[in-house]
């Protein structure tokens, strides 16, 4: 699987096409999930009605959230019946974000001092 290295609050993006393959409209909505060693649905975007298949380019911009745990997470797309309010199906994107956690480290220096 493909990867990329995030930091917490660090933005990703997904791009794609969604192709409606069923053999009904959809009222469709998608919301990118990260599922890791703590799950996280991120906001739906509301598509529209997509019409058997009908095209849609996705170009969803989300970030890492501030208290995401250091671990490797699976990049998936939910889709949801806006008609409804409910998941229809969730699609594993093959990409993983593997987020790095930095740990804070409380440090000064000094610089040009004198004493006189």
């Amino acid at each position: 699987m493909p990867e990329v290295k995030k930091k917490q609050g660090e933005q990703f993006i997904l791009a794609g096409t969604i192709r409606n393959i069923g053999n009904t409209t959809i009222n469709l909505g998608i919301a990118v999930v990260l599922s890791g060693p703590k799950t996280y649905g991120m906001s739906v975007k509301d598509i529209g009605n997509l019409a058997p298949n009908q095209q849609f380019p996705l170009y969803y911009v989300e970030y890492i959230p501030s208290d995401a745990p250091a671990g490797r997470y699976d990049v998936l797309v939910s889709a949801i019946d806006r008609t409804i309010g409910q998941e229809f199906q969730r699609i594993d994107t093959l990409w993983d974000i593997i987020v790095e956690v930095i740990t804070p480290i409380k440090k000064i220096e000094l610089l040009n001092v004198s004493v006189s």
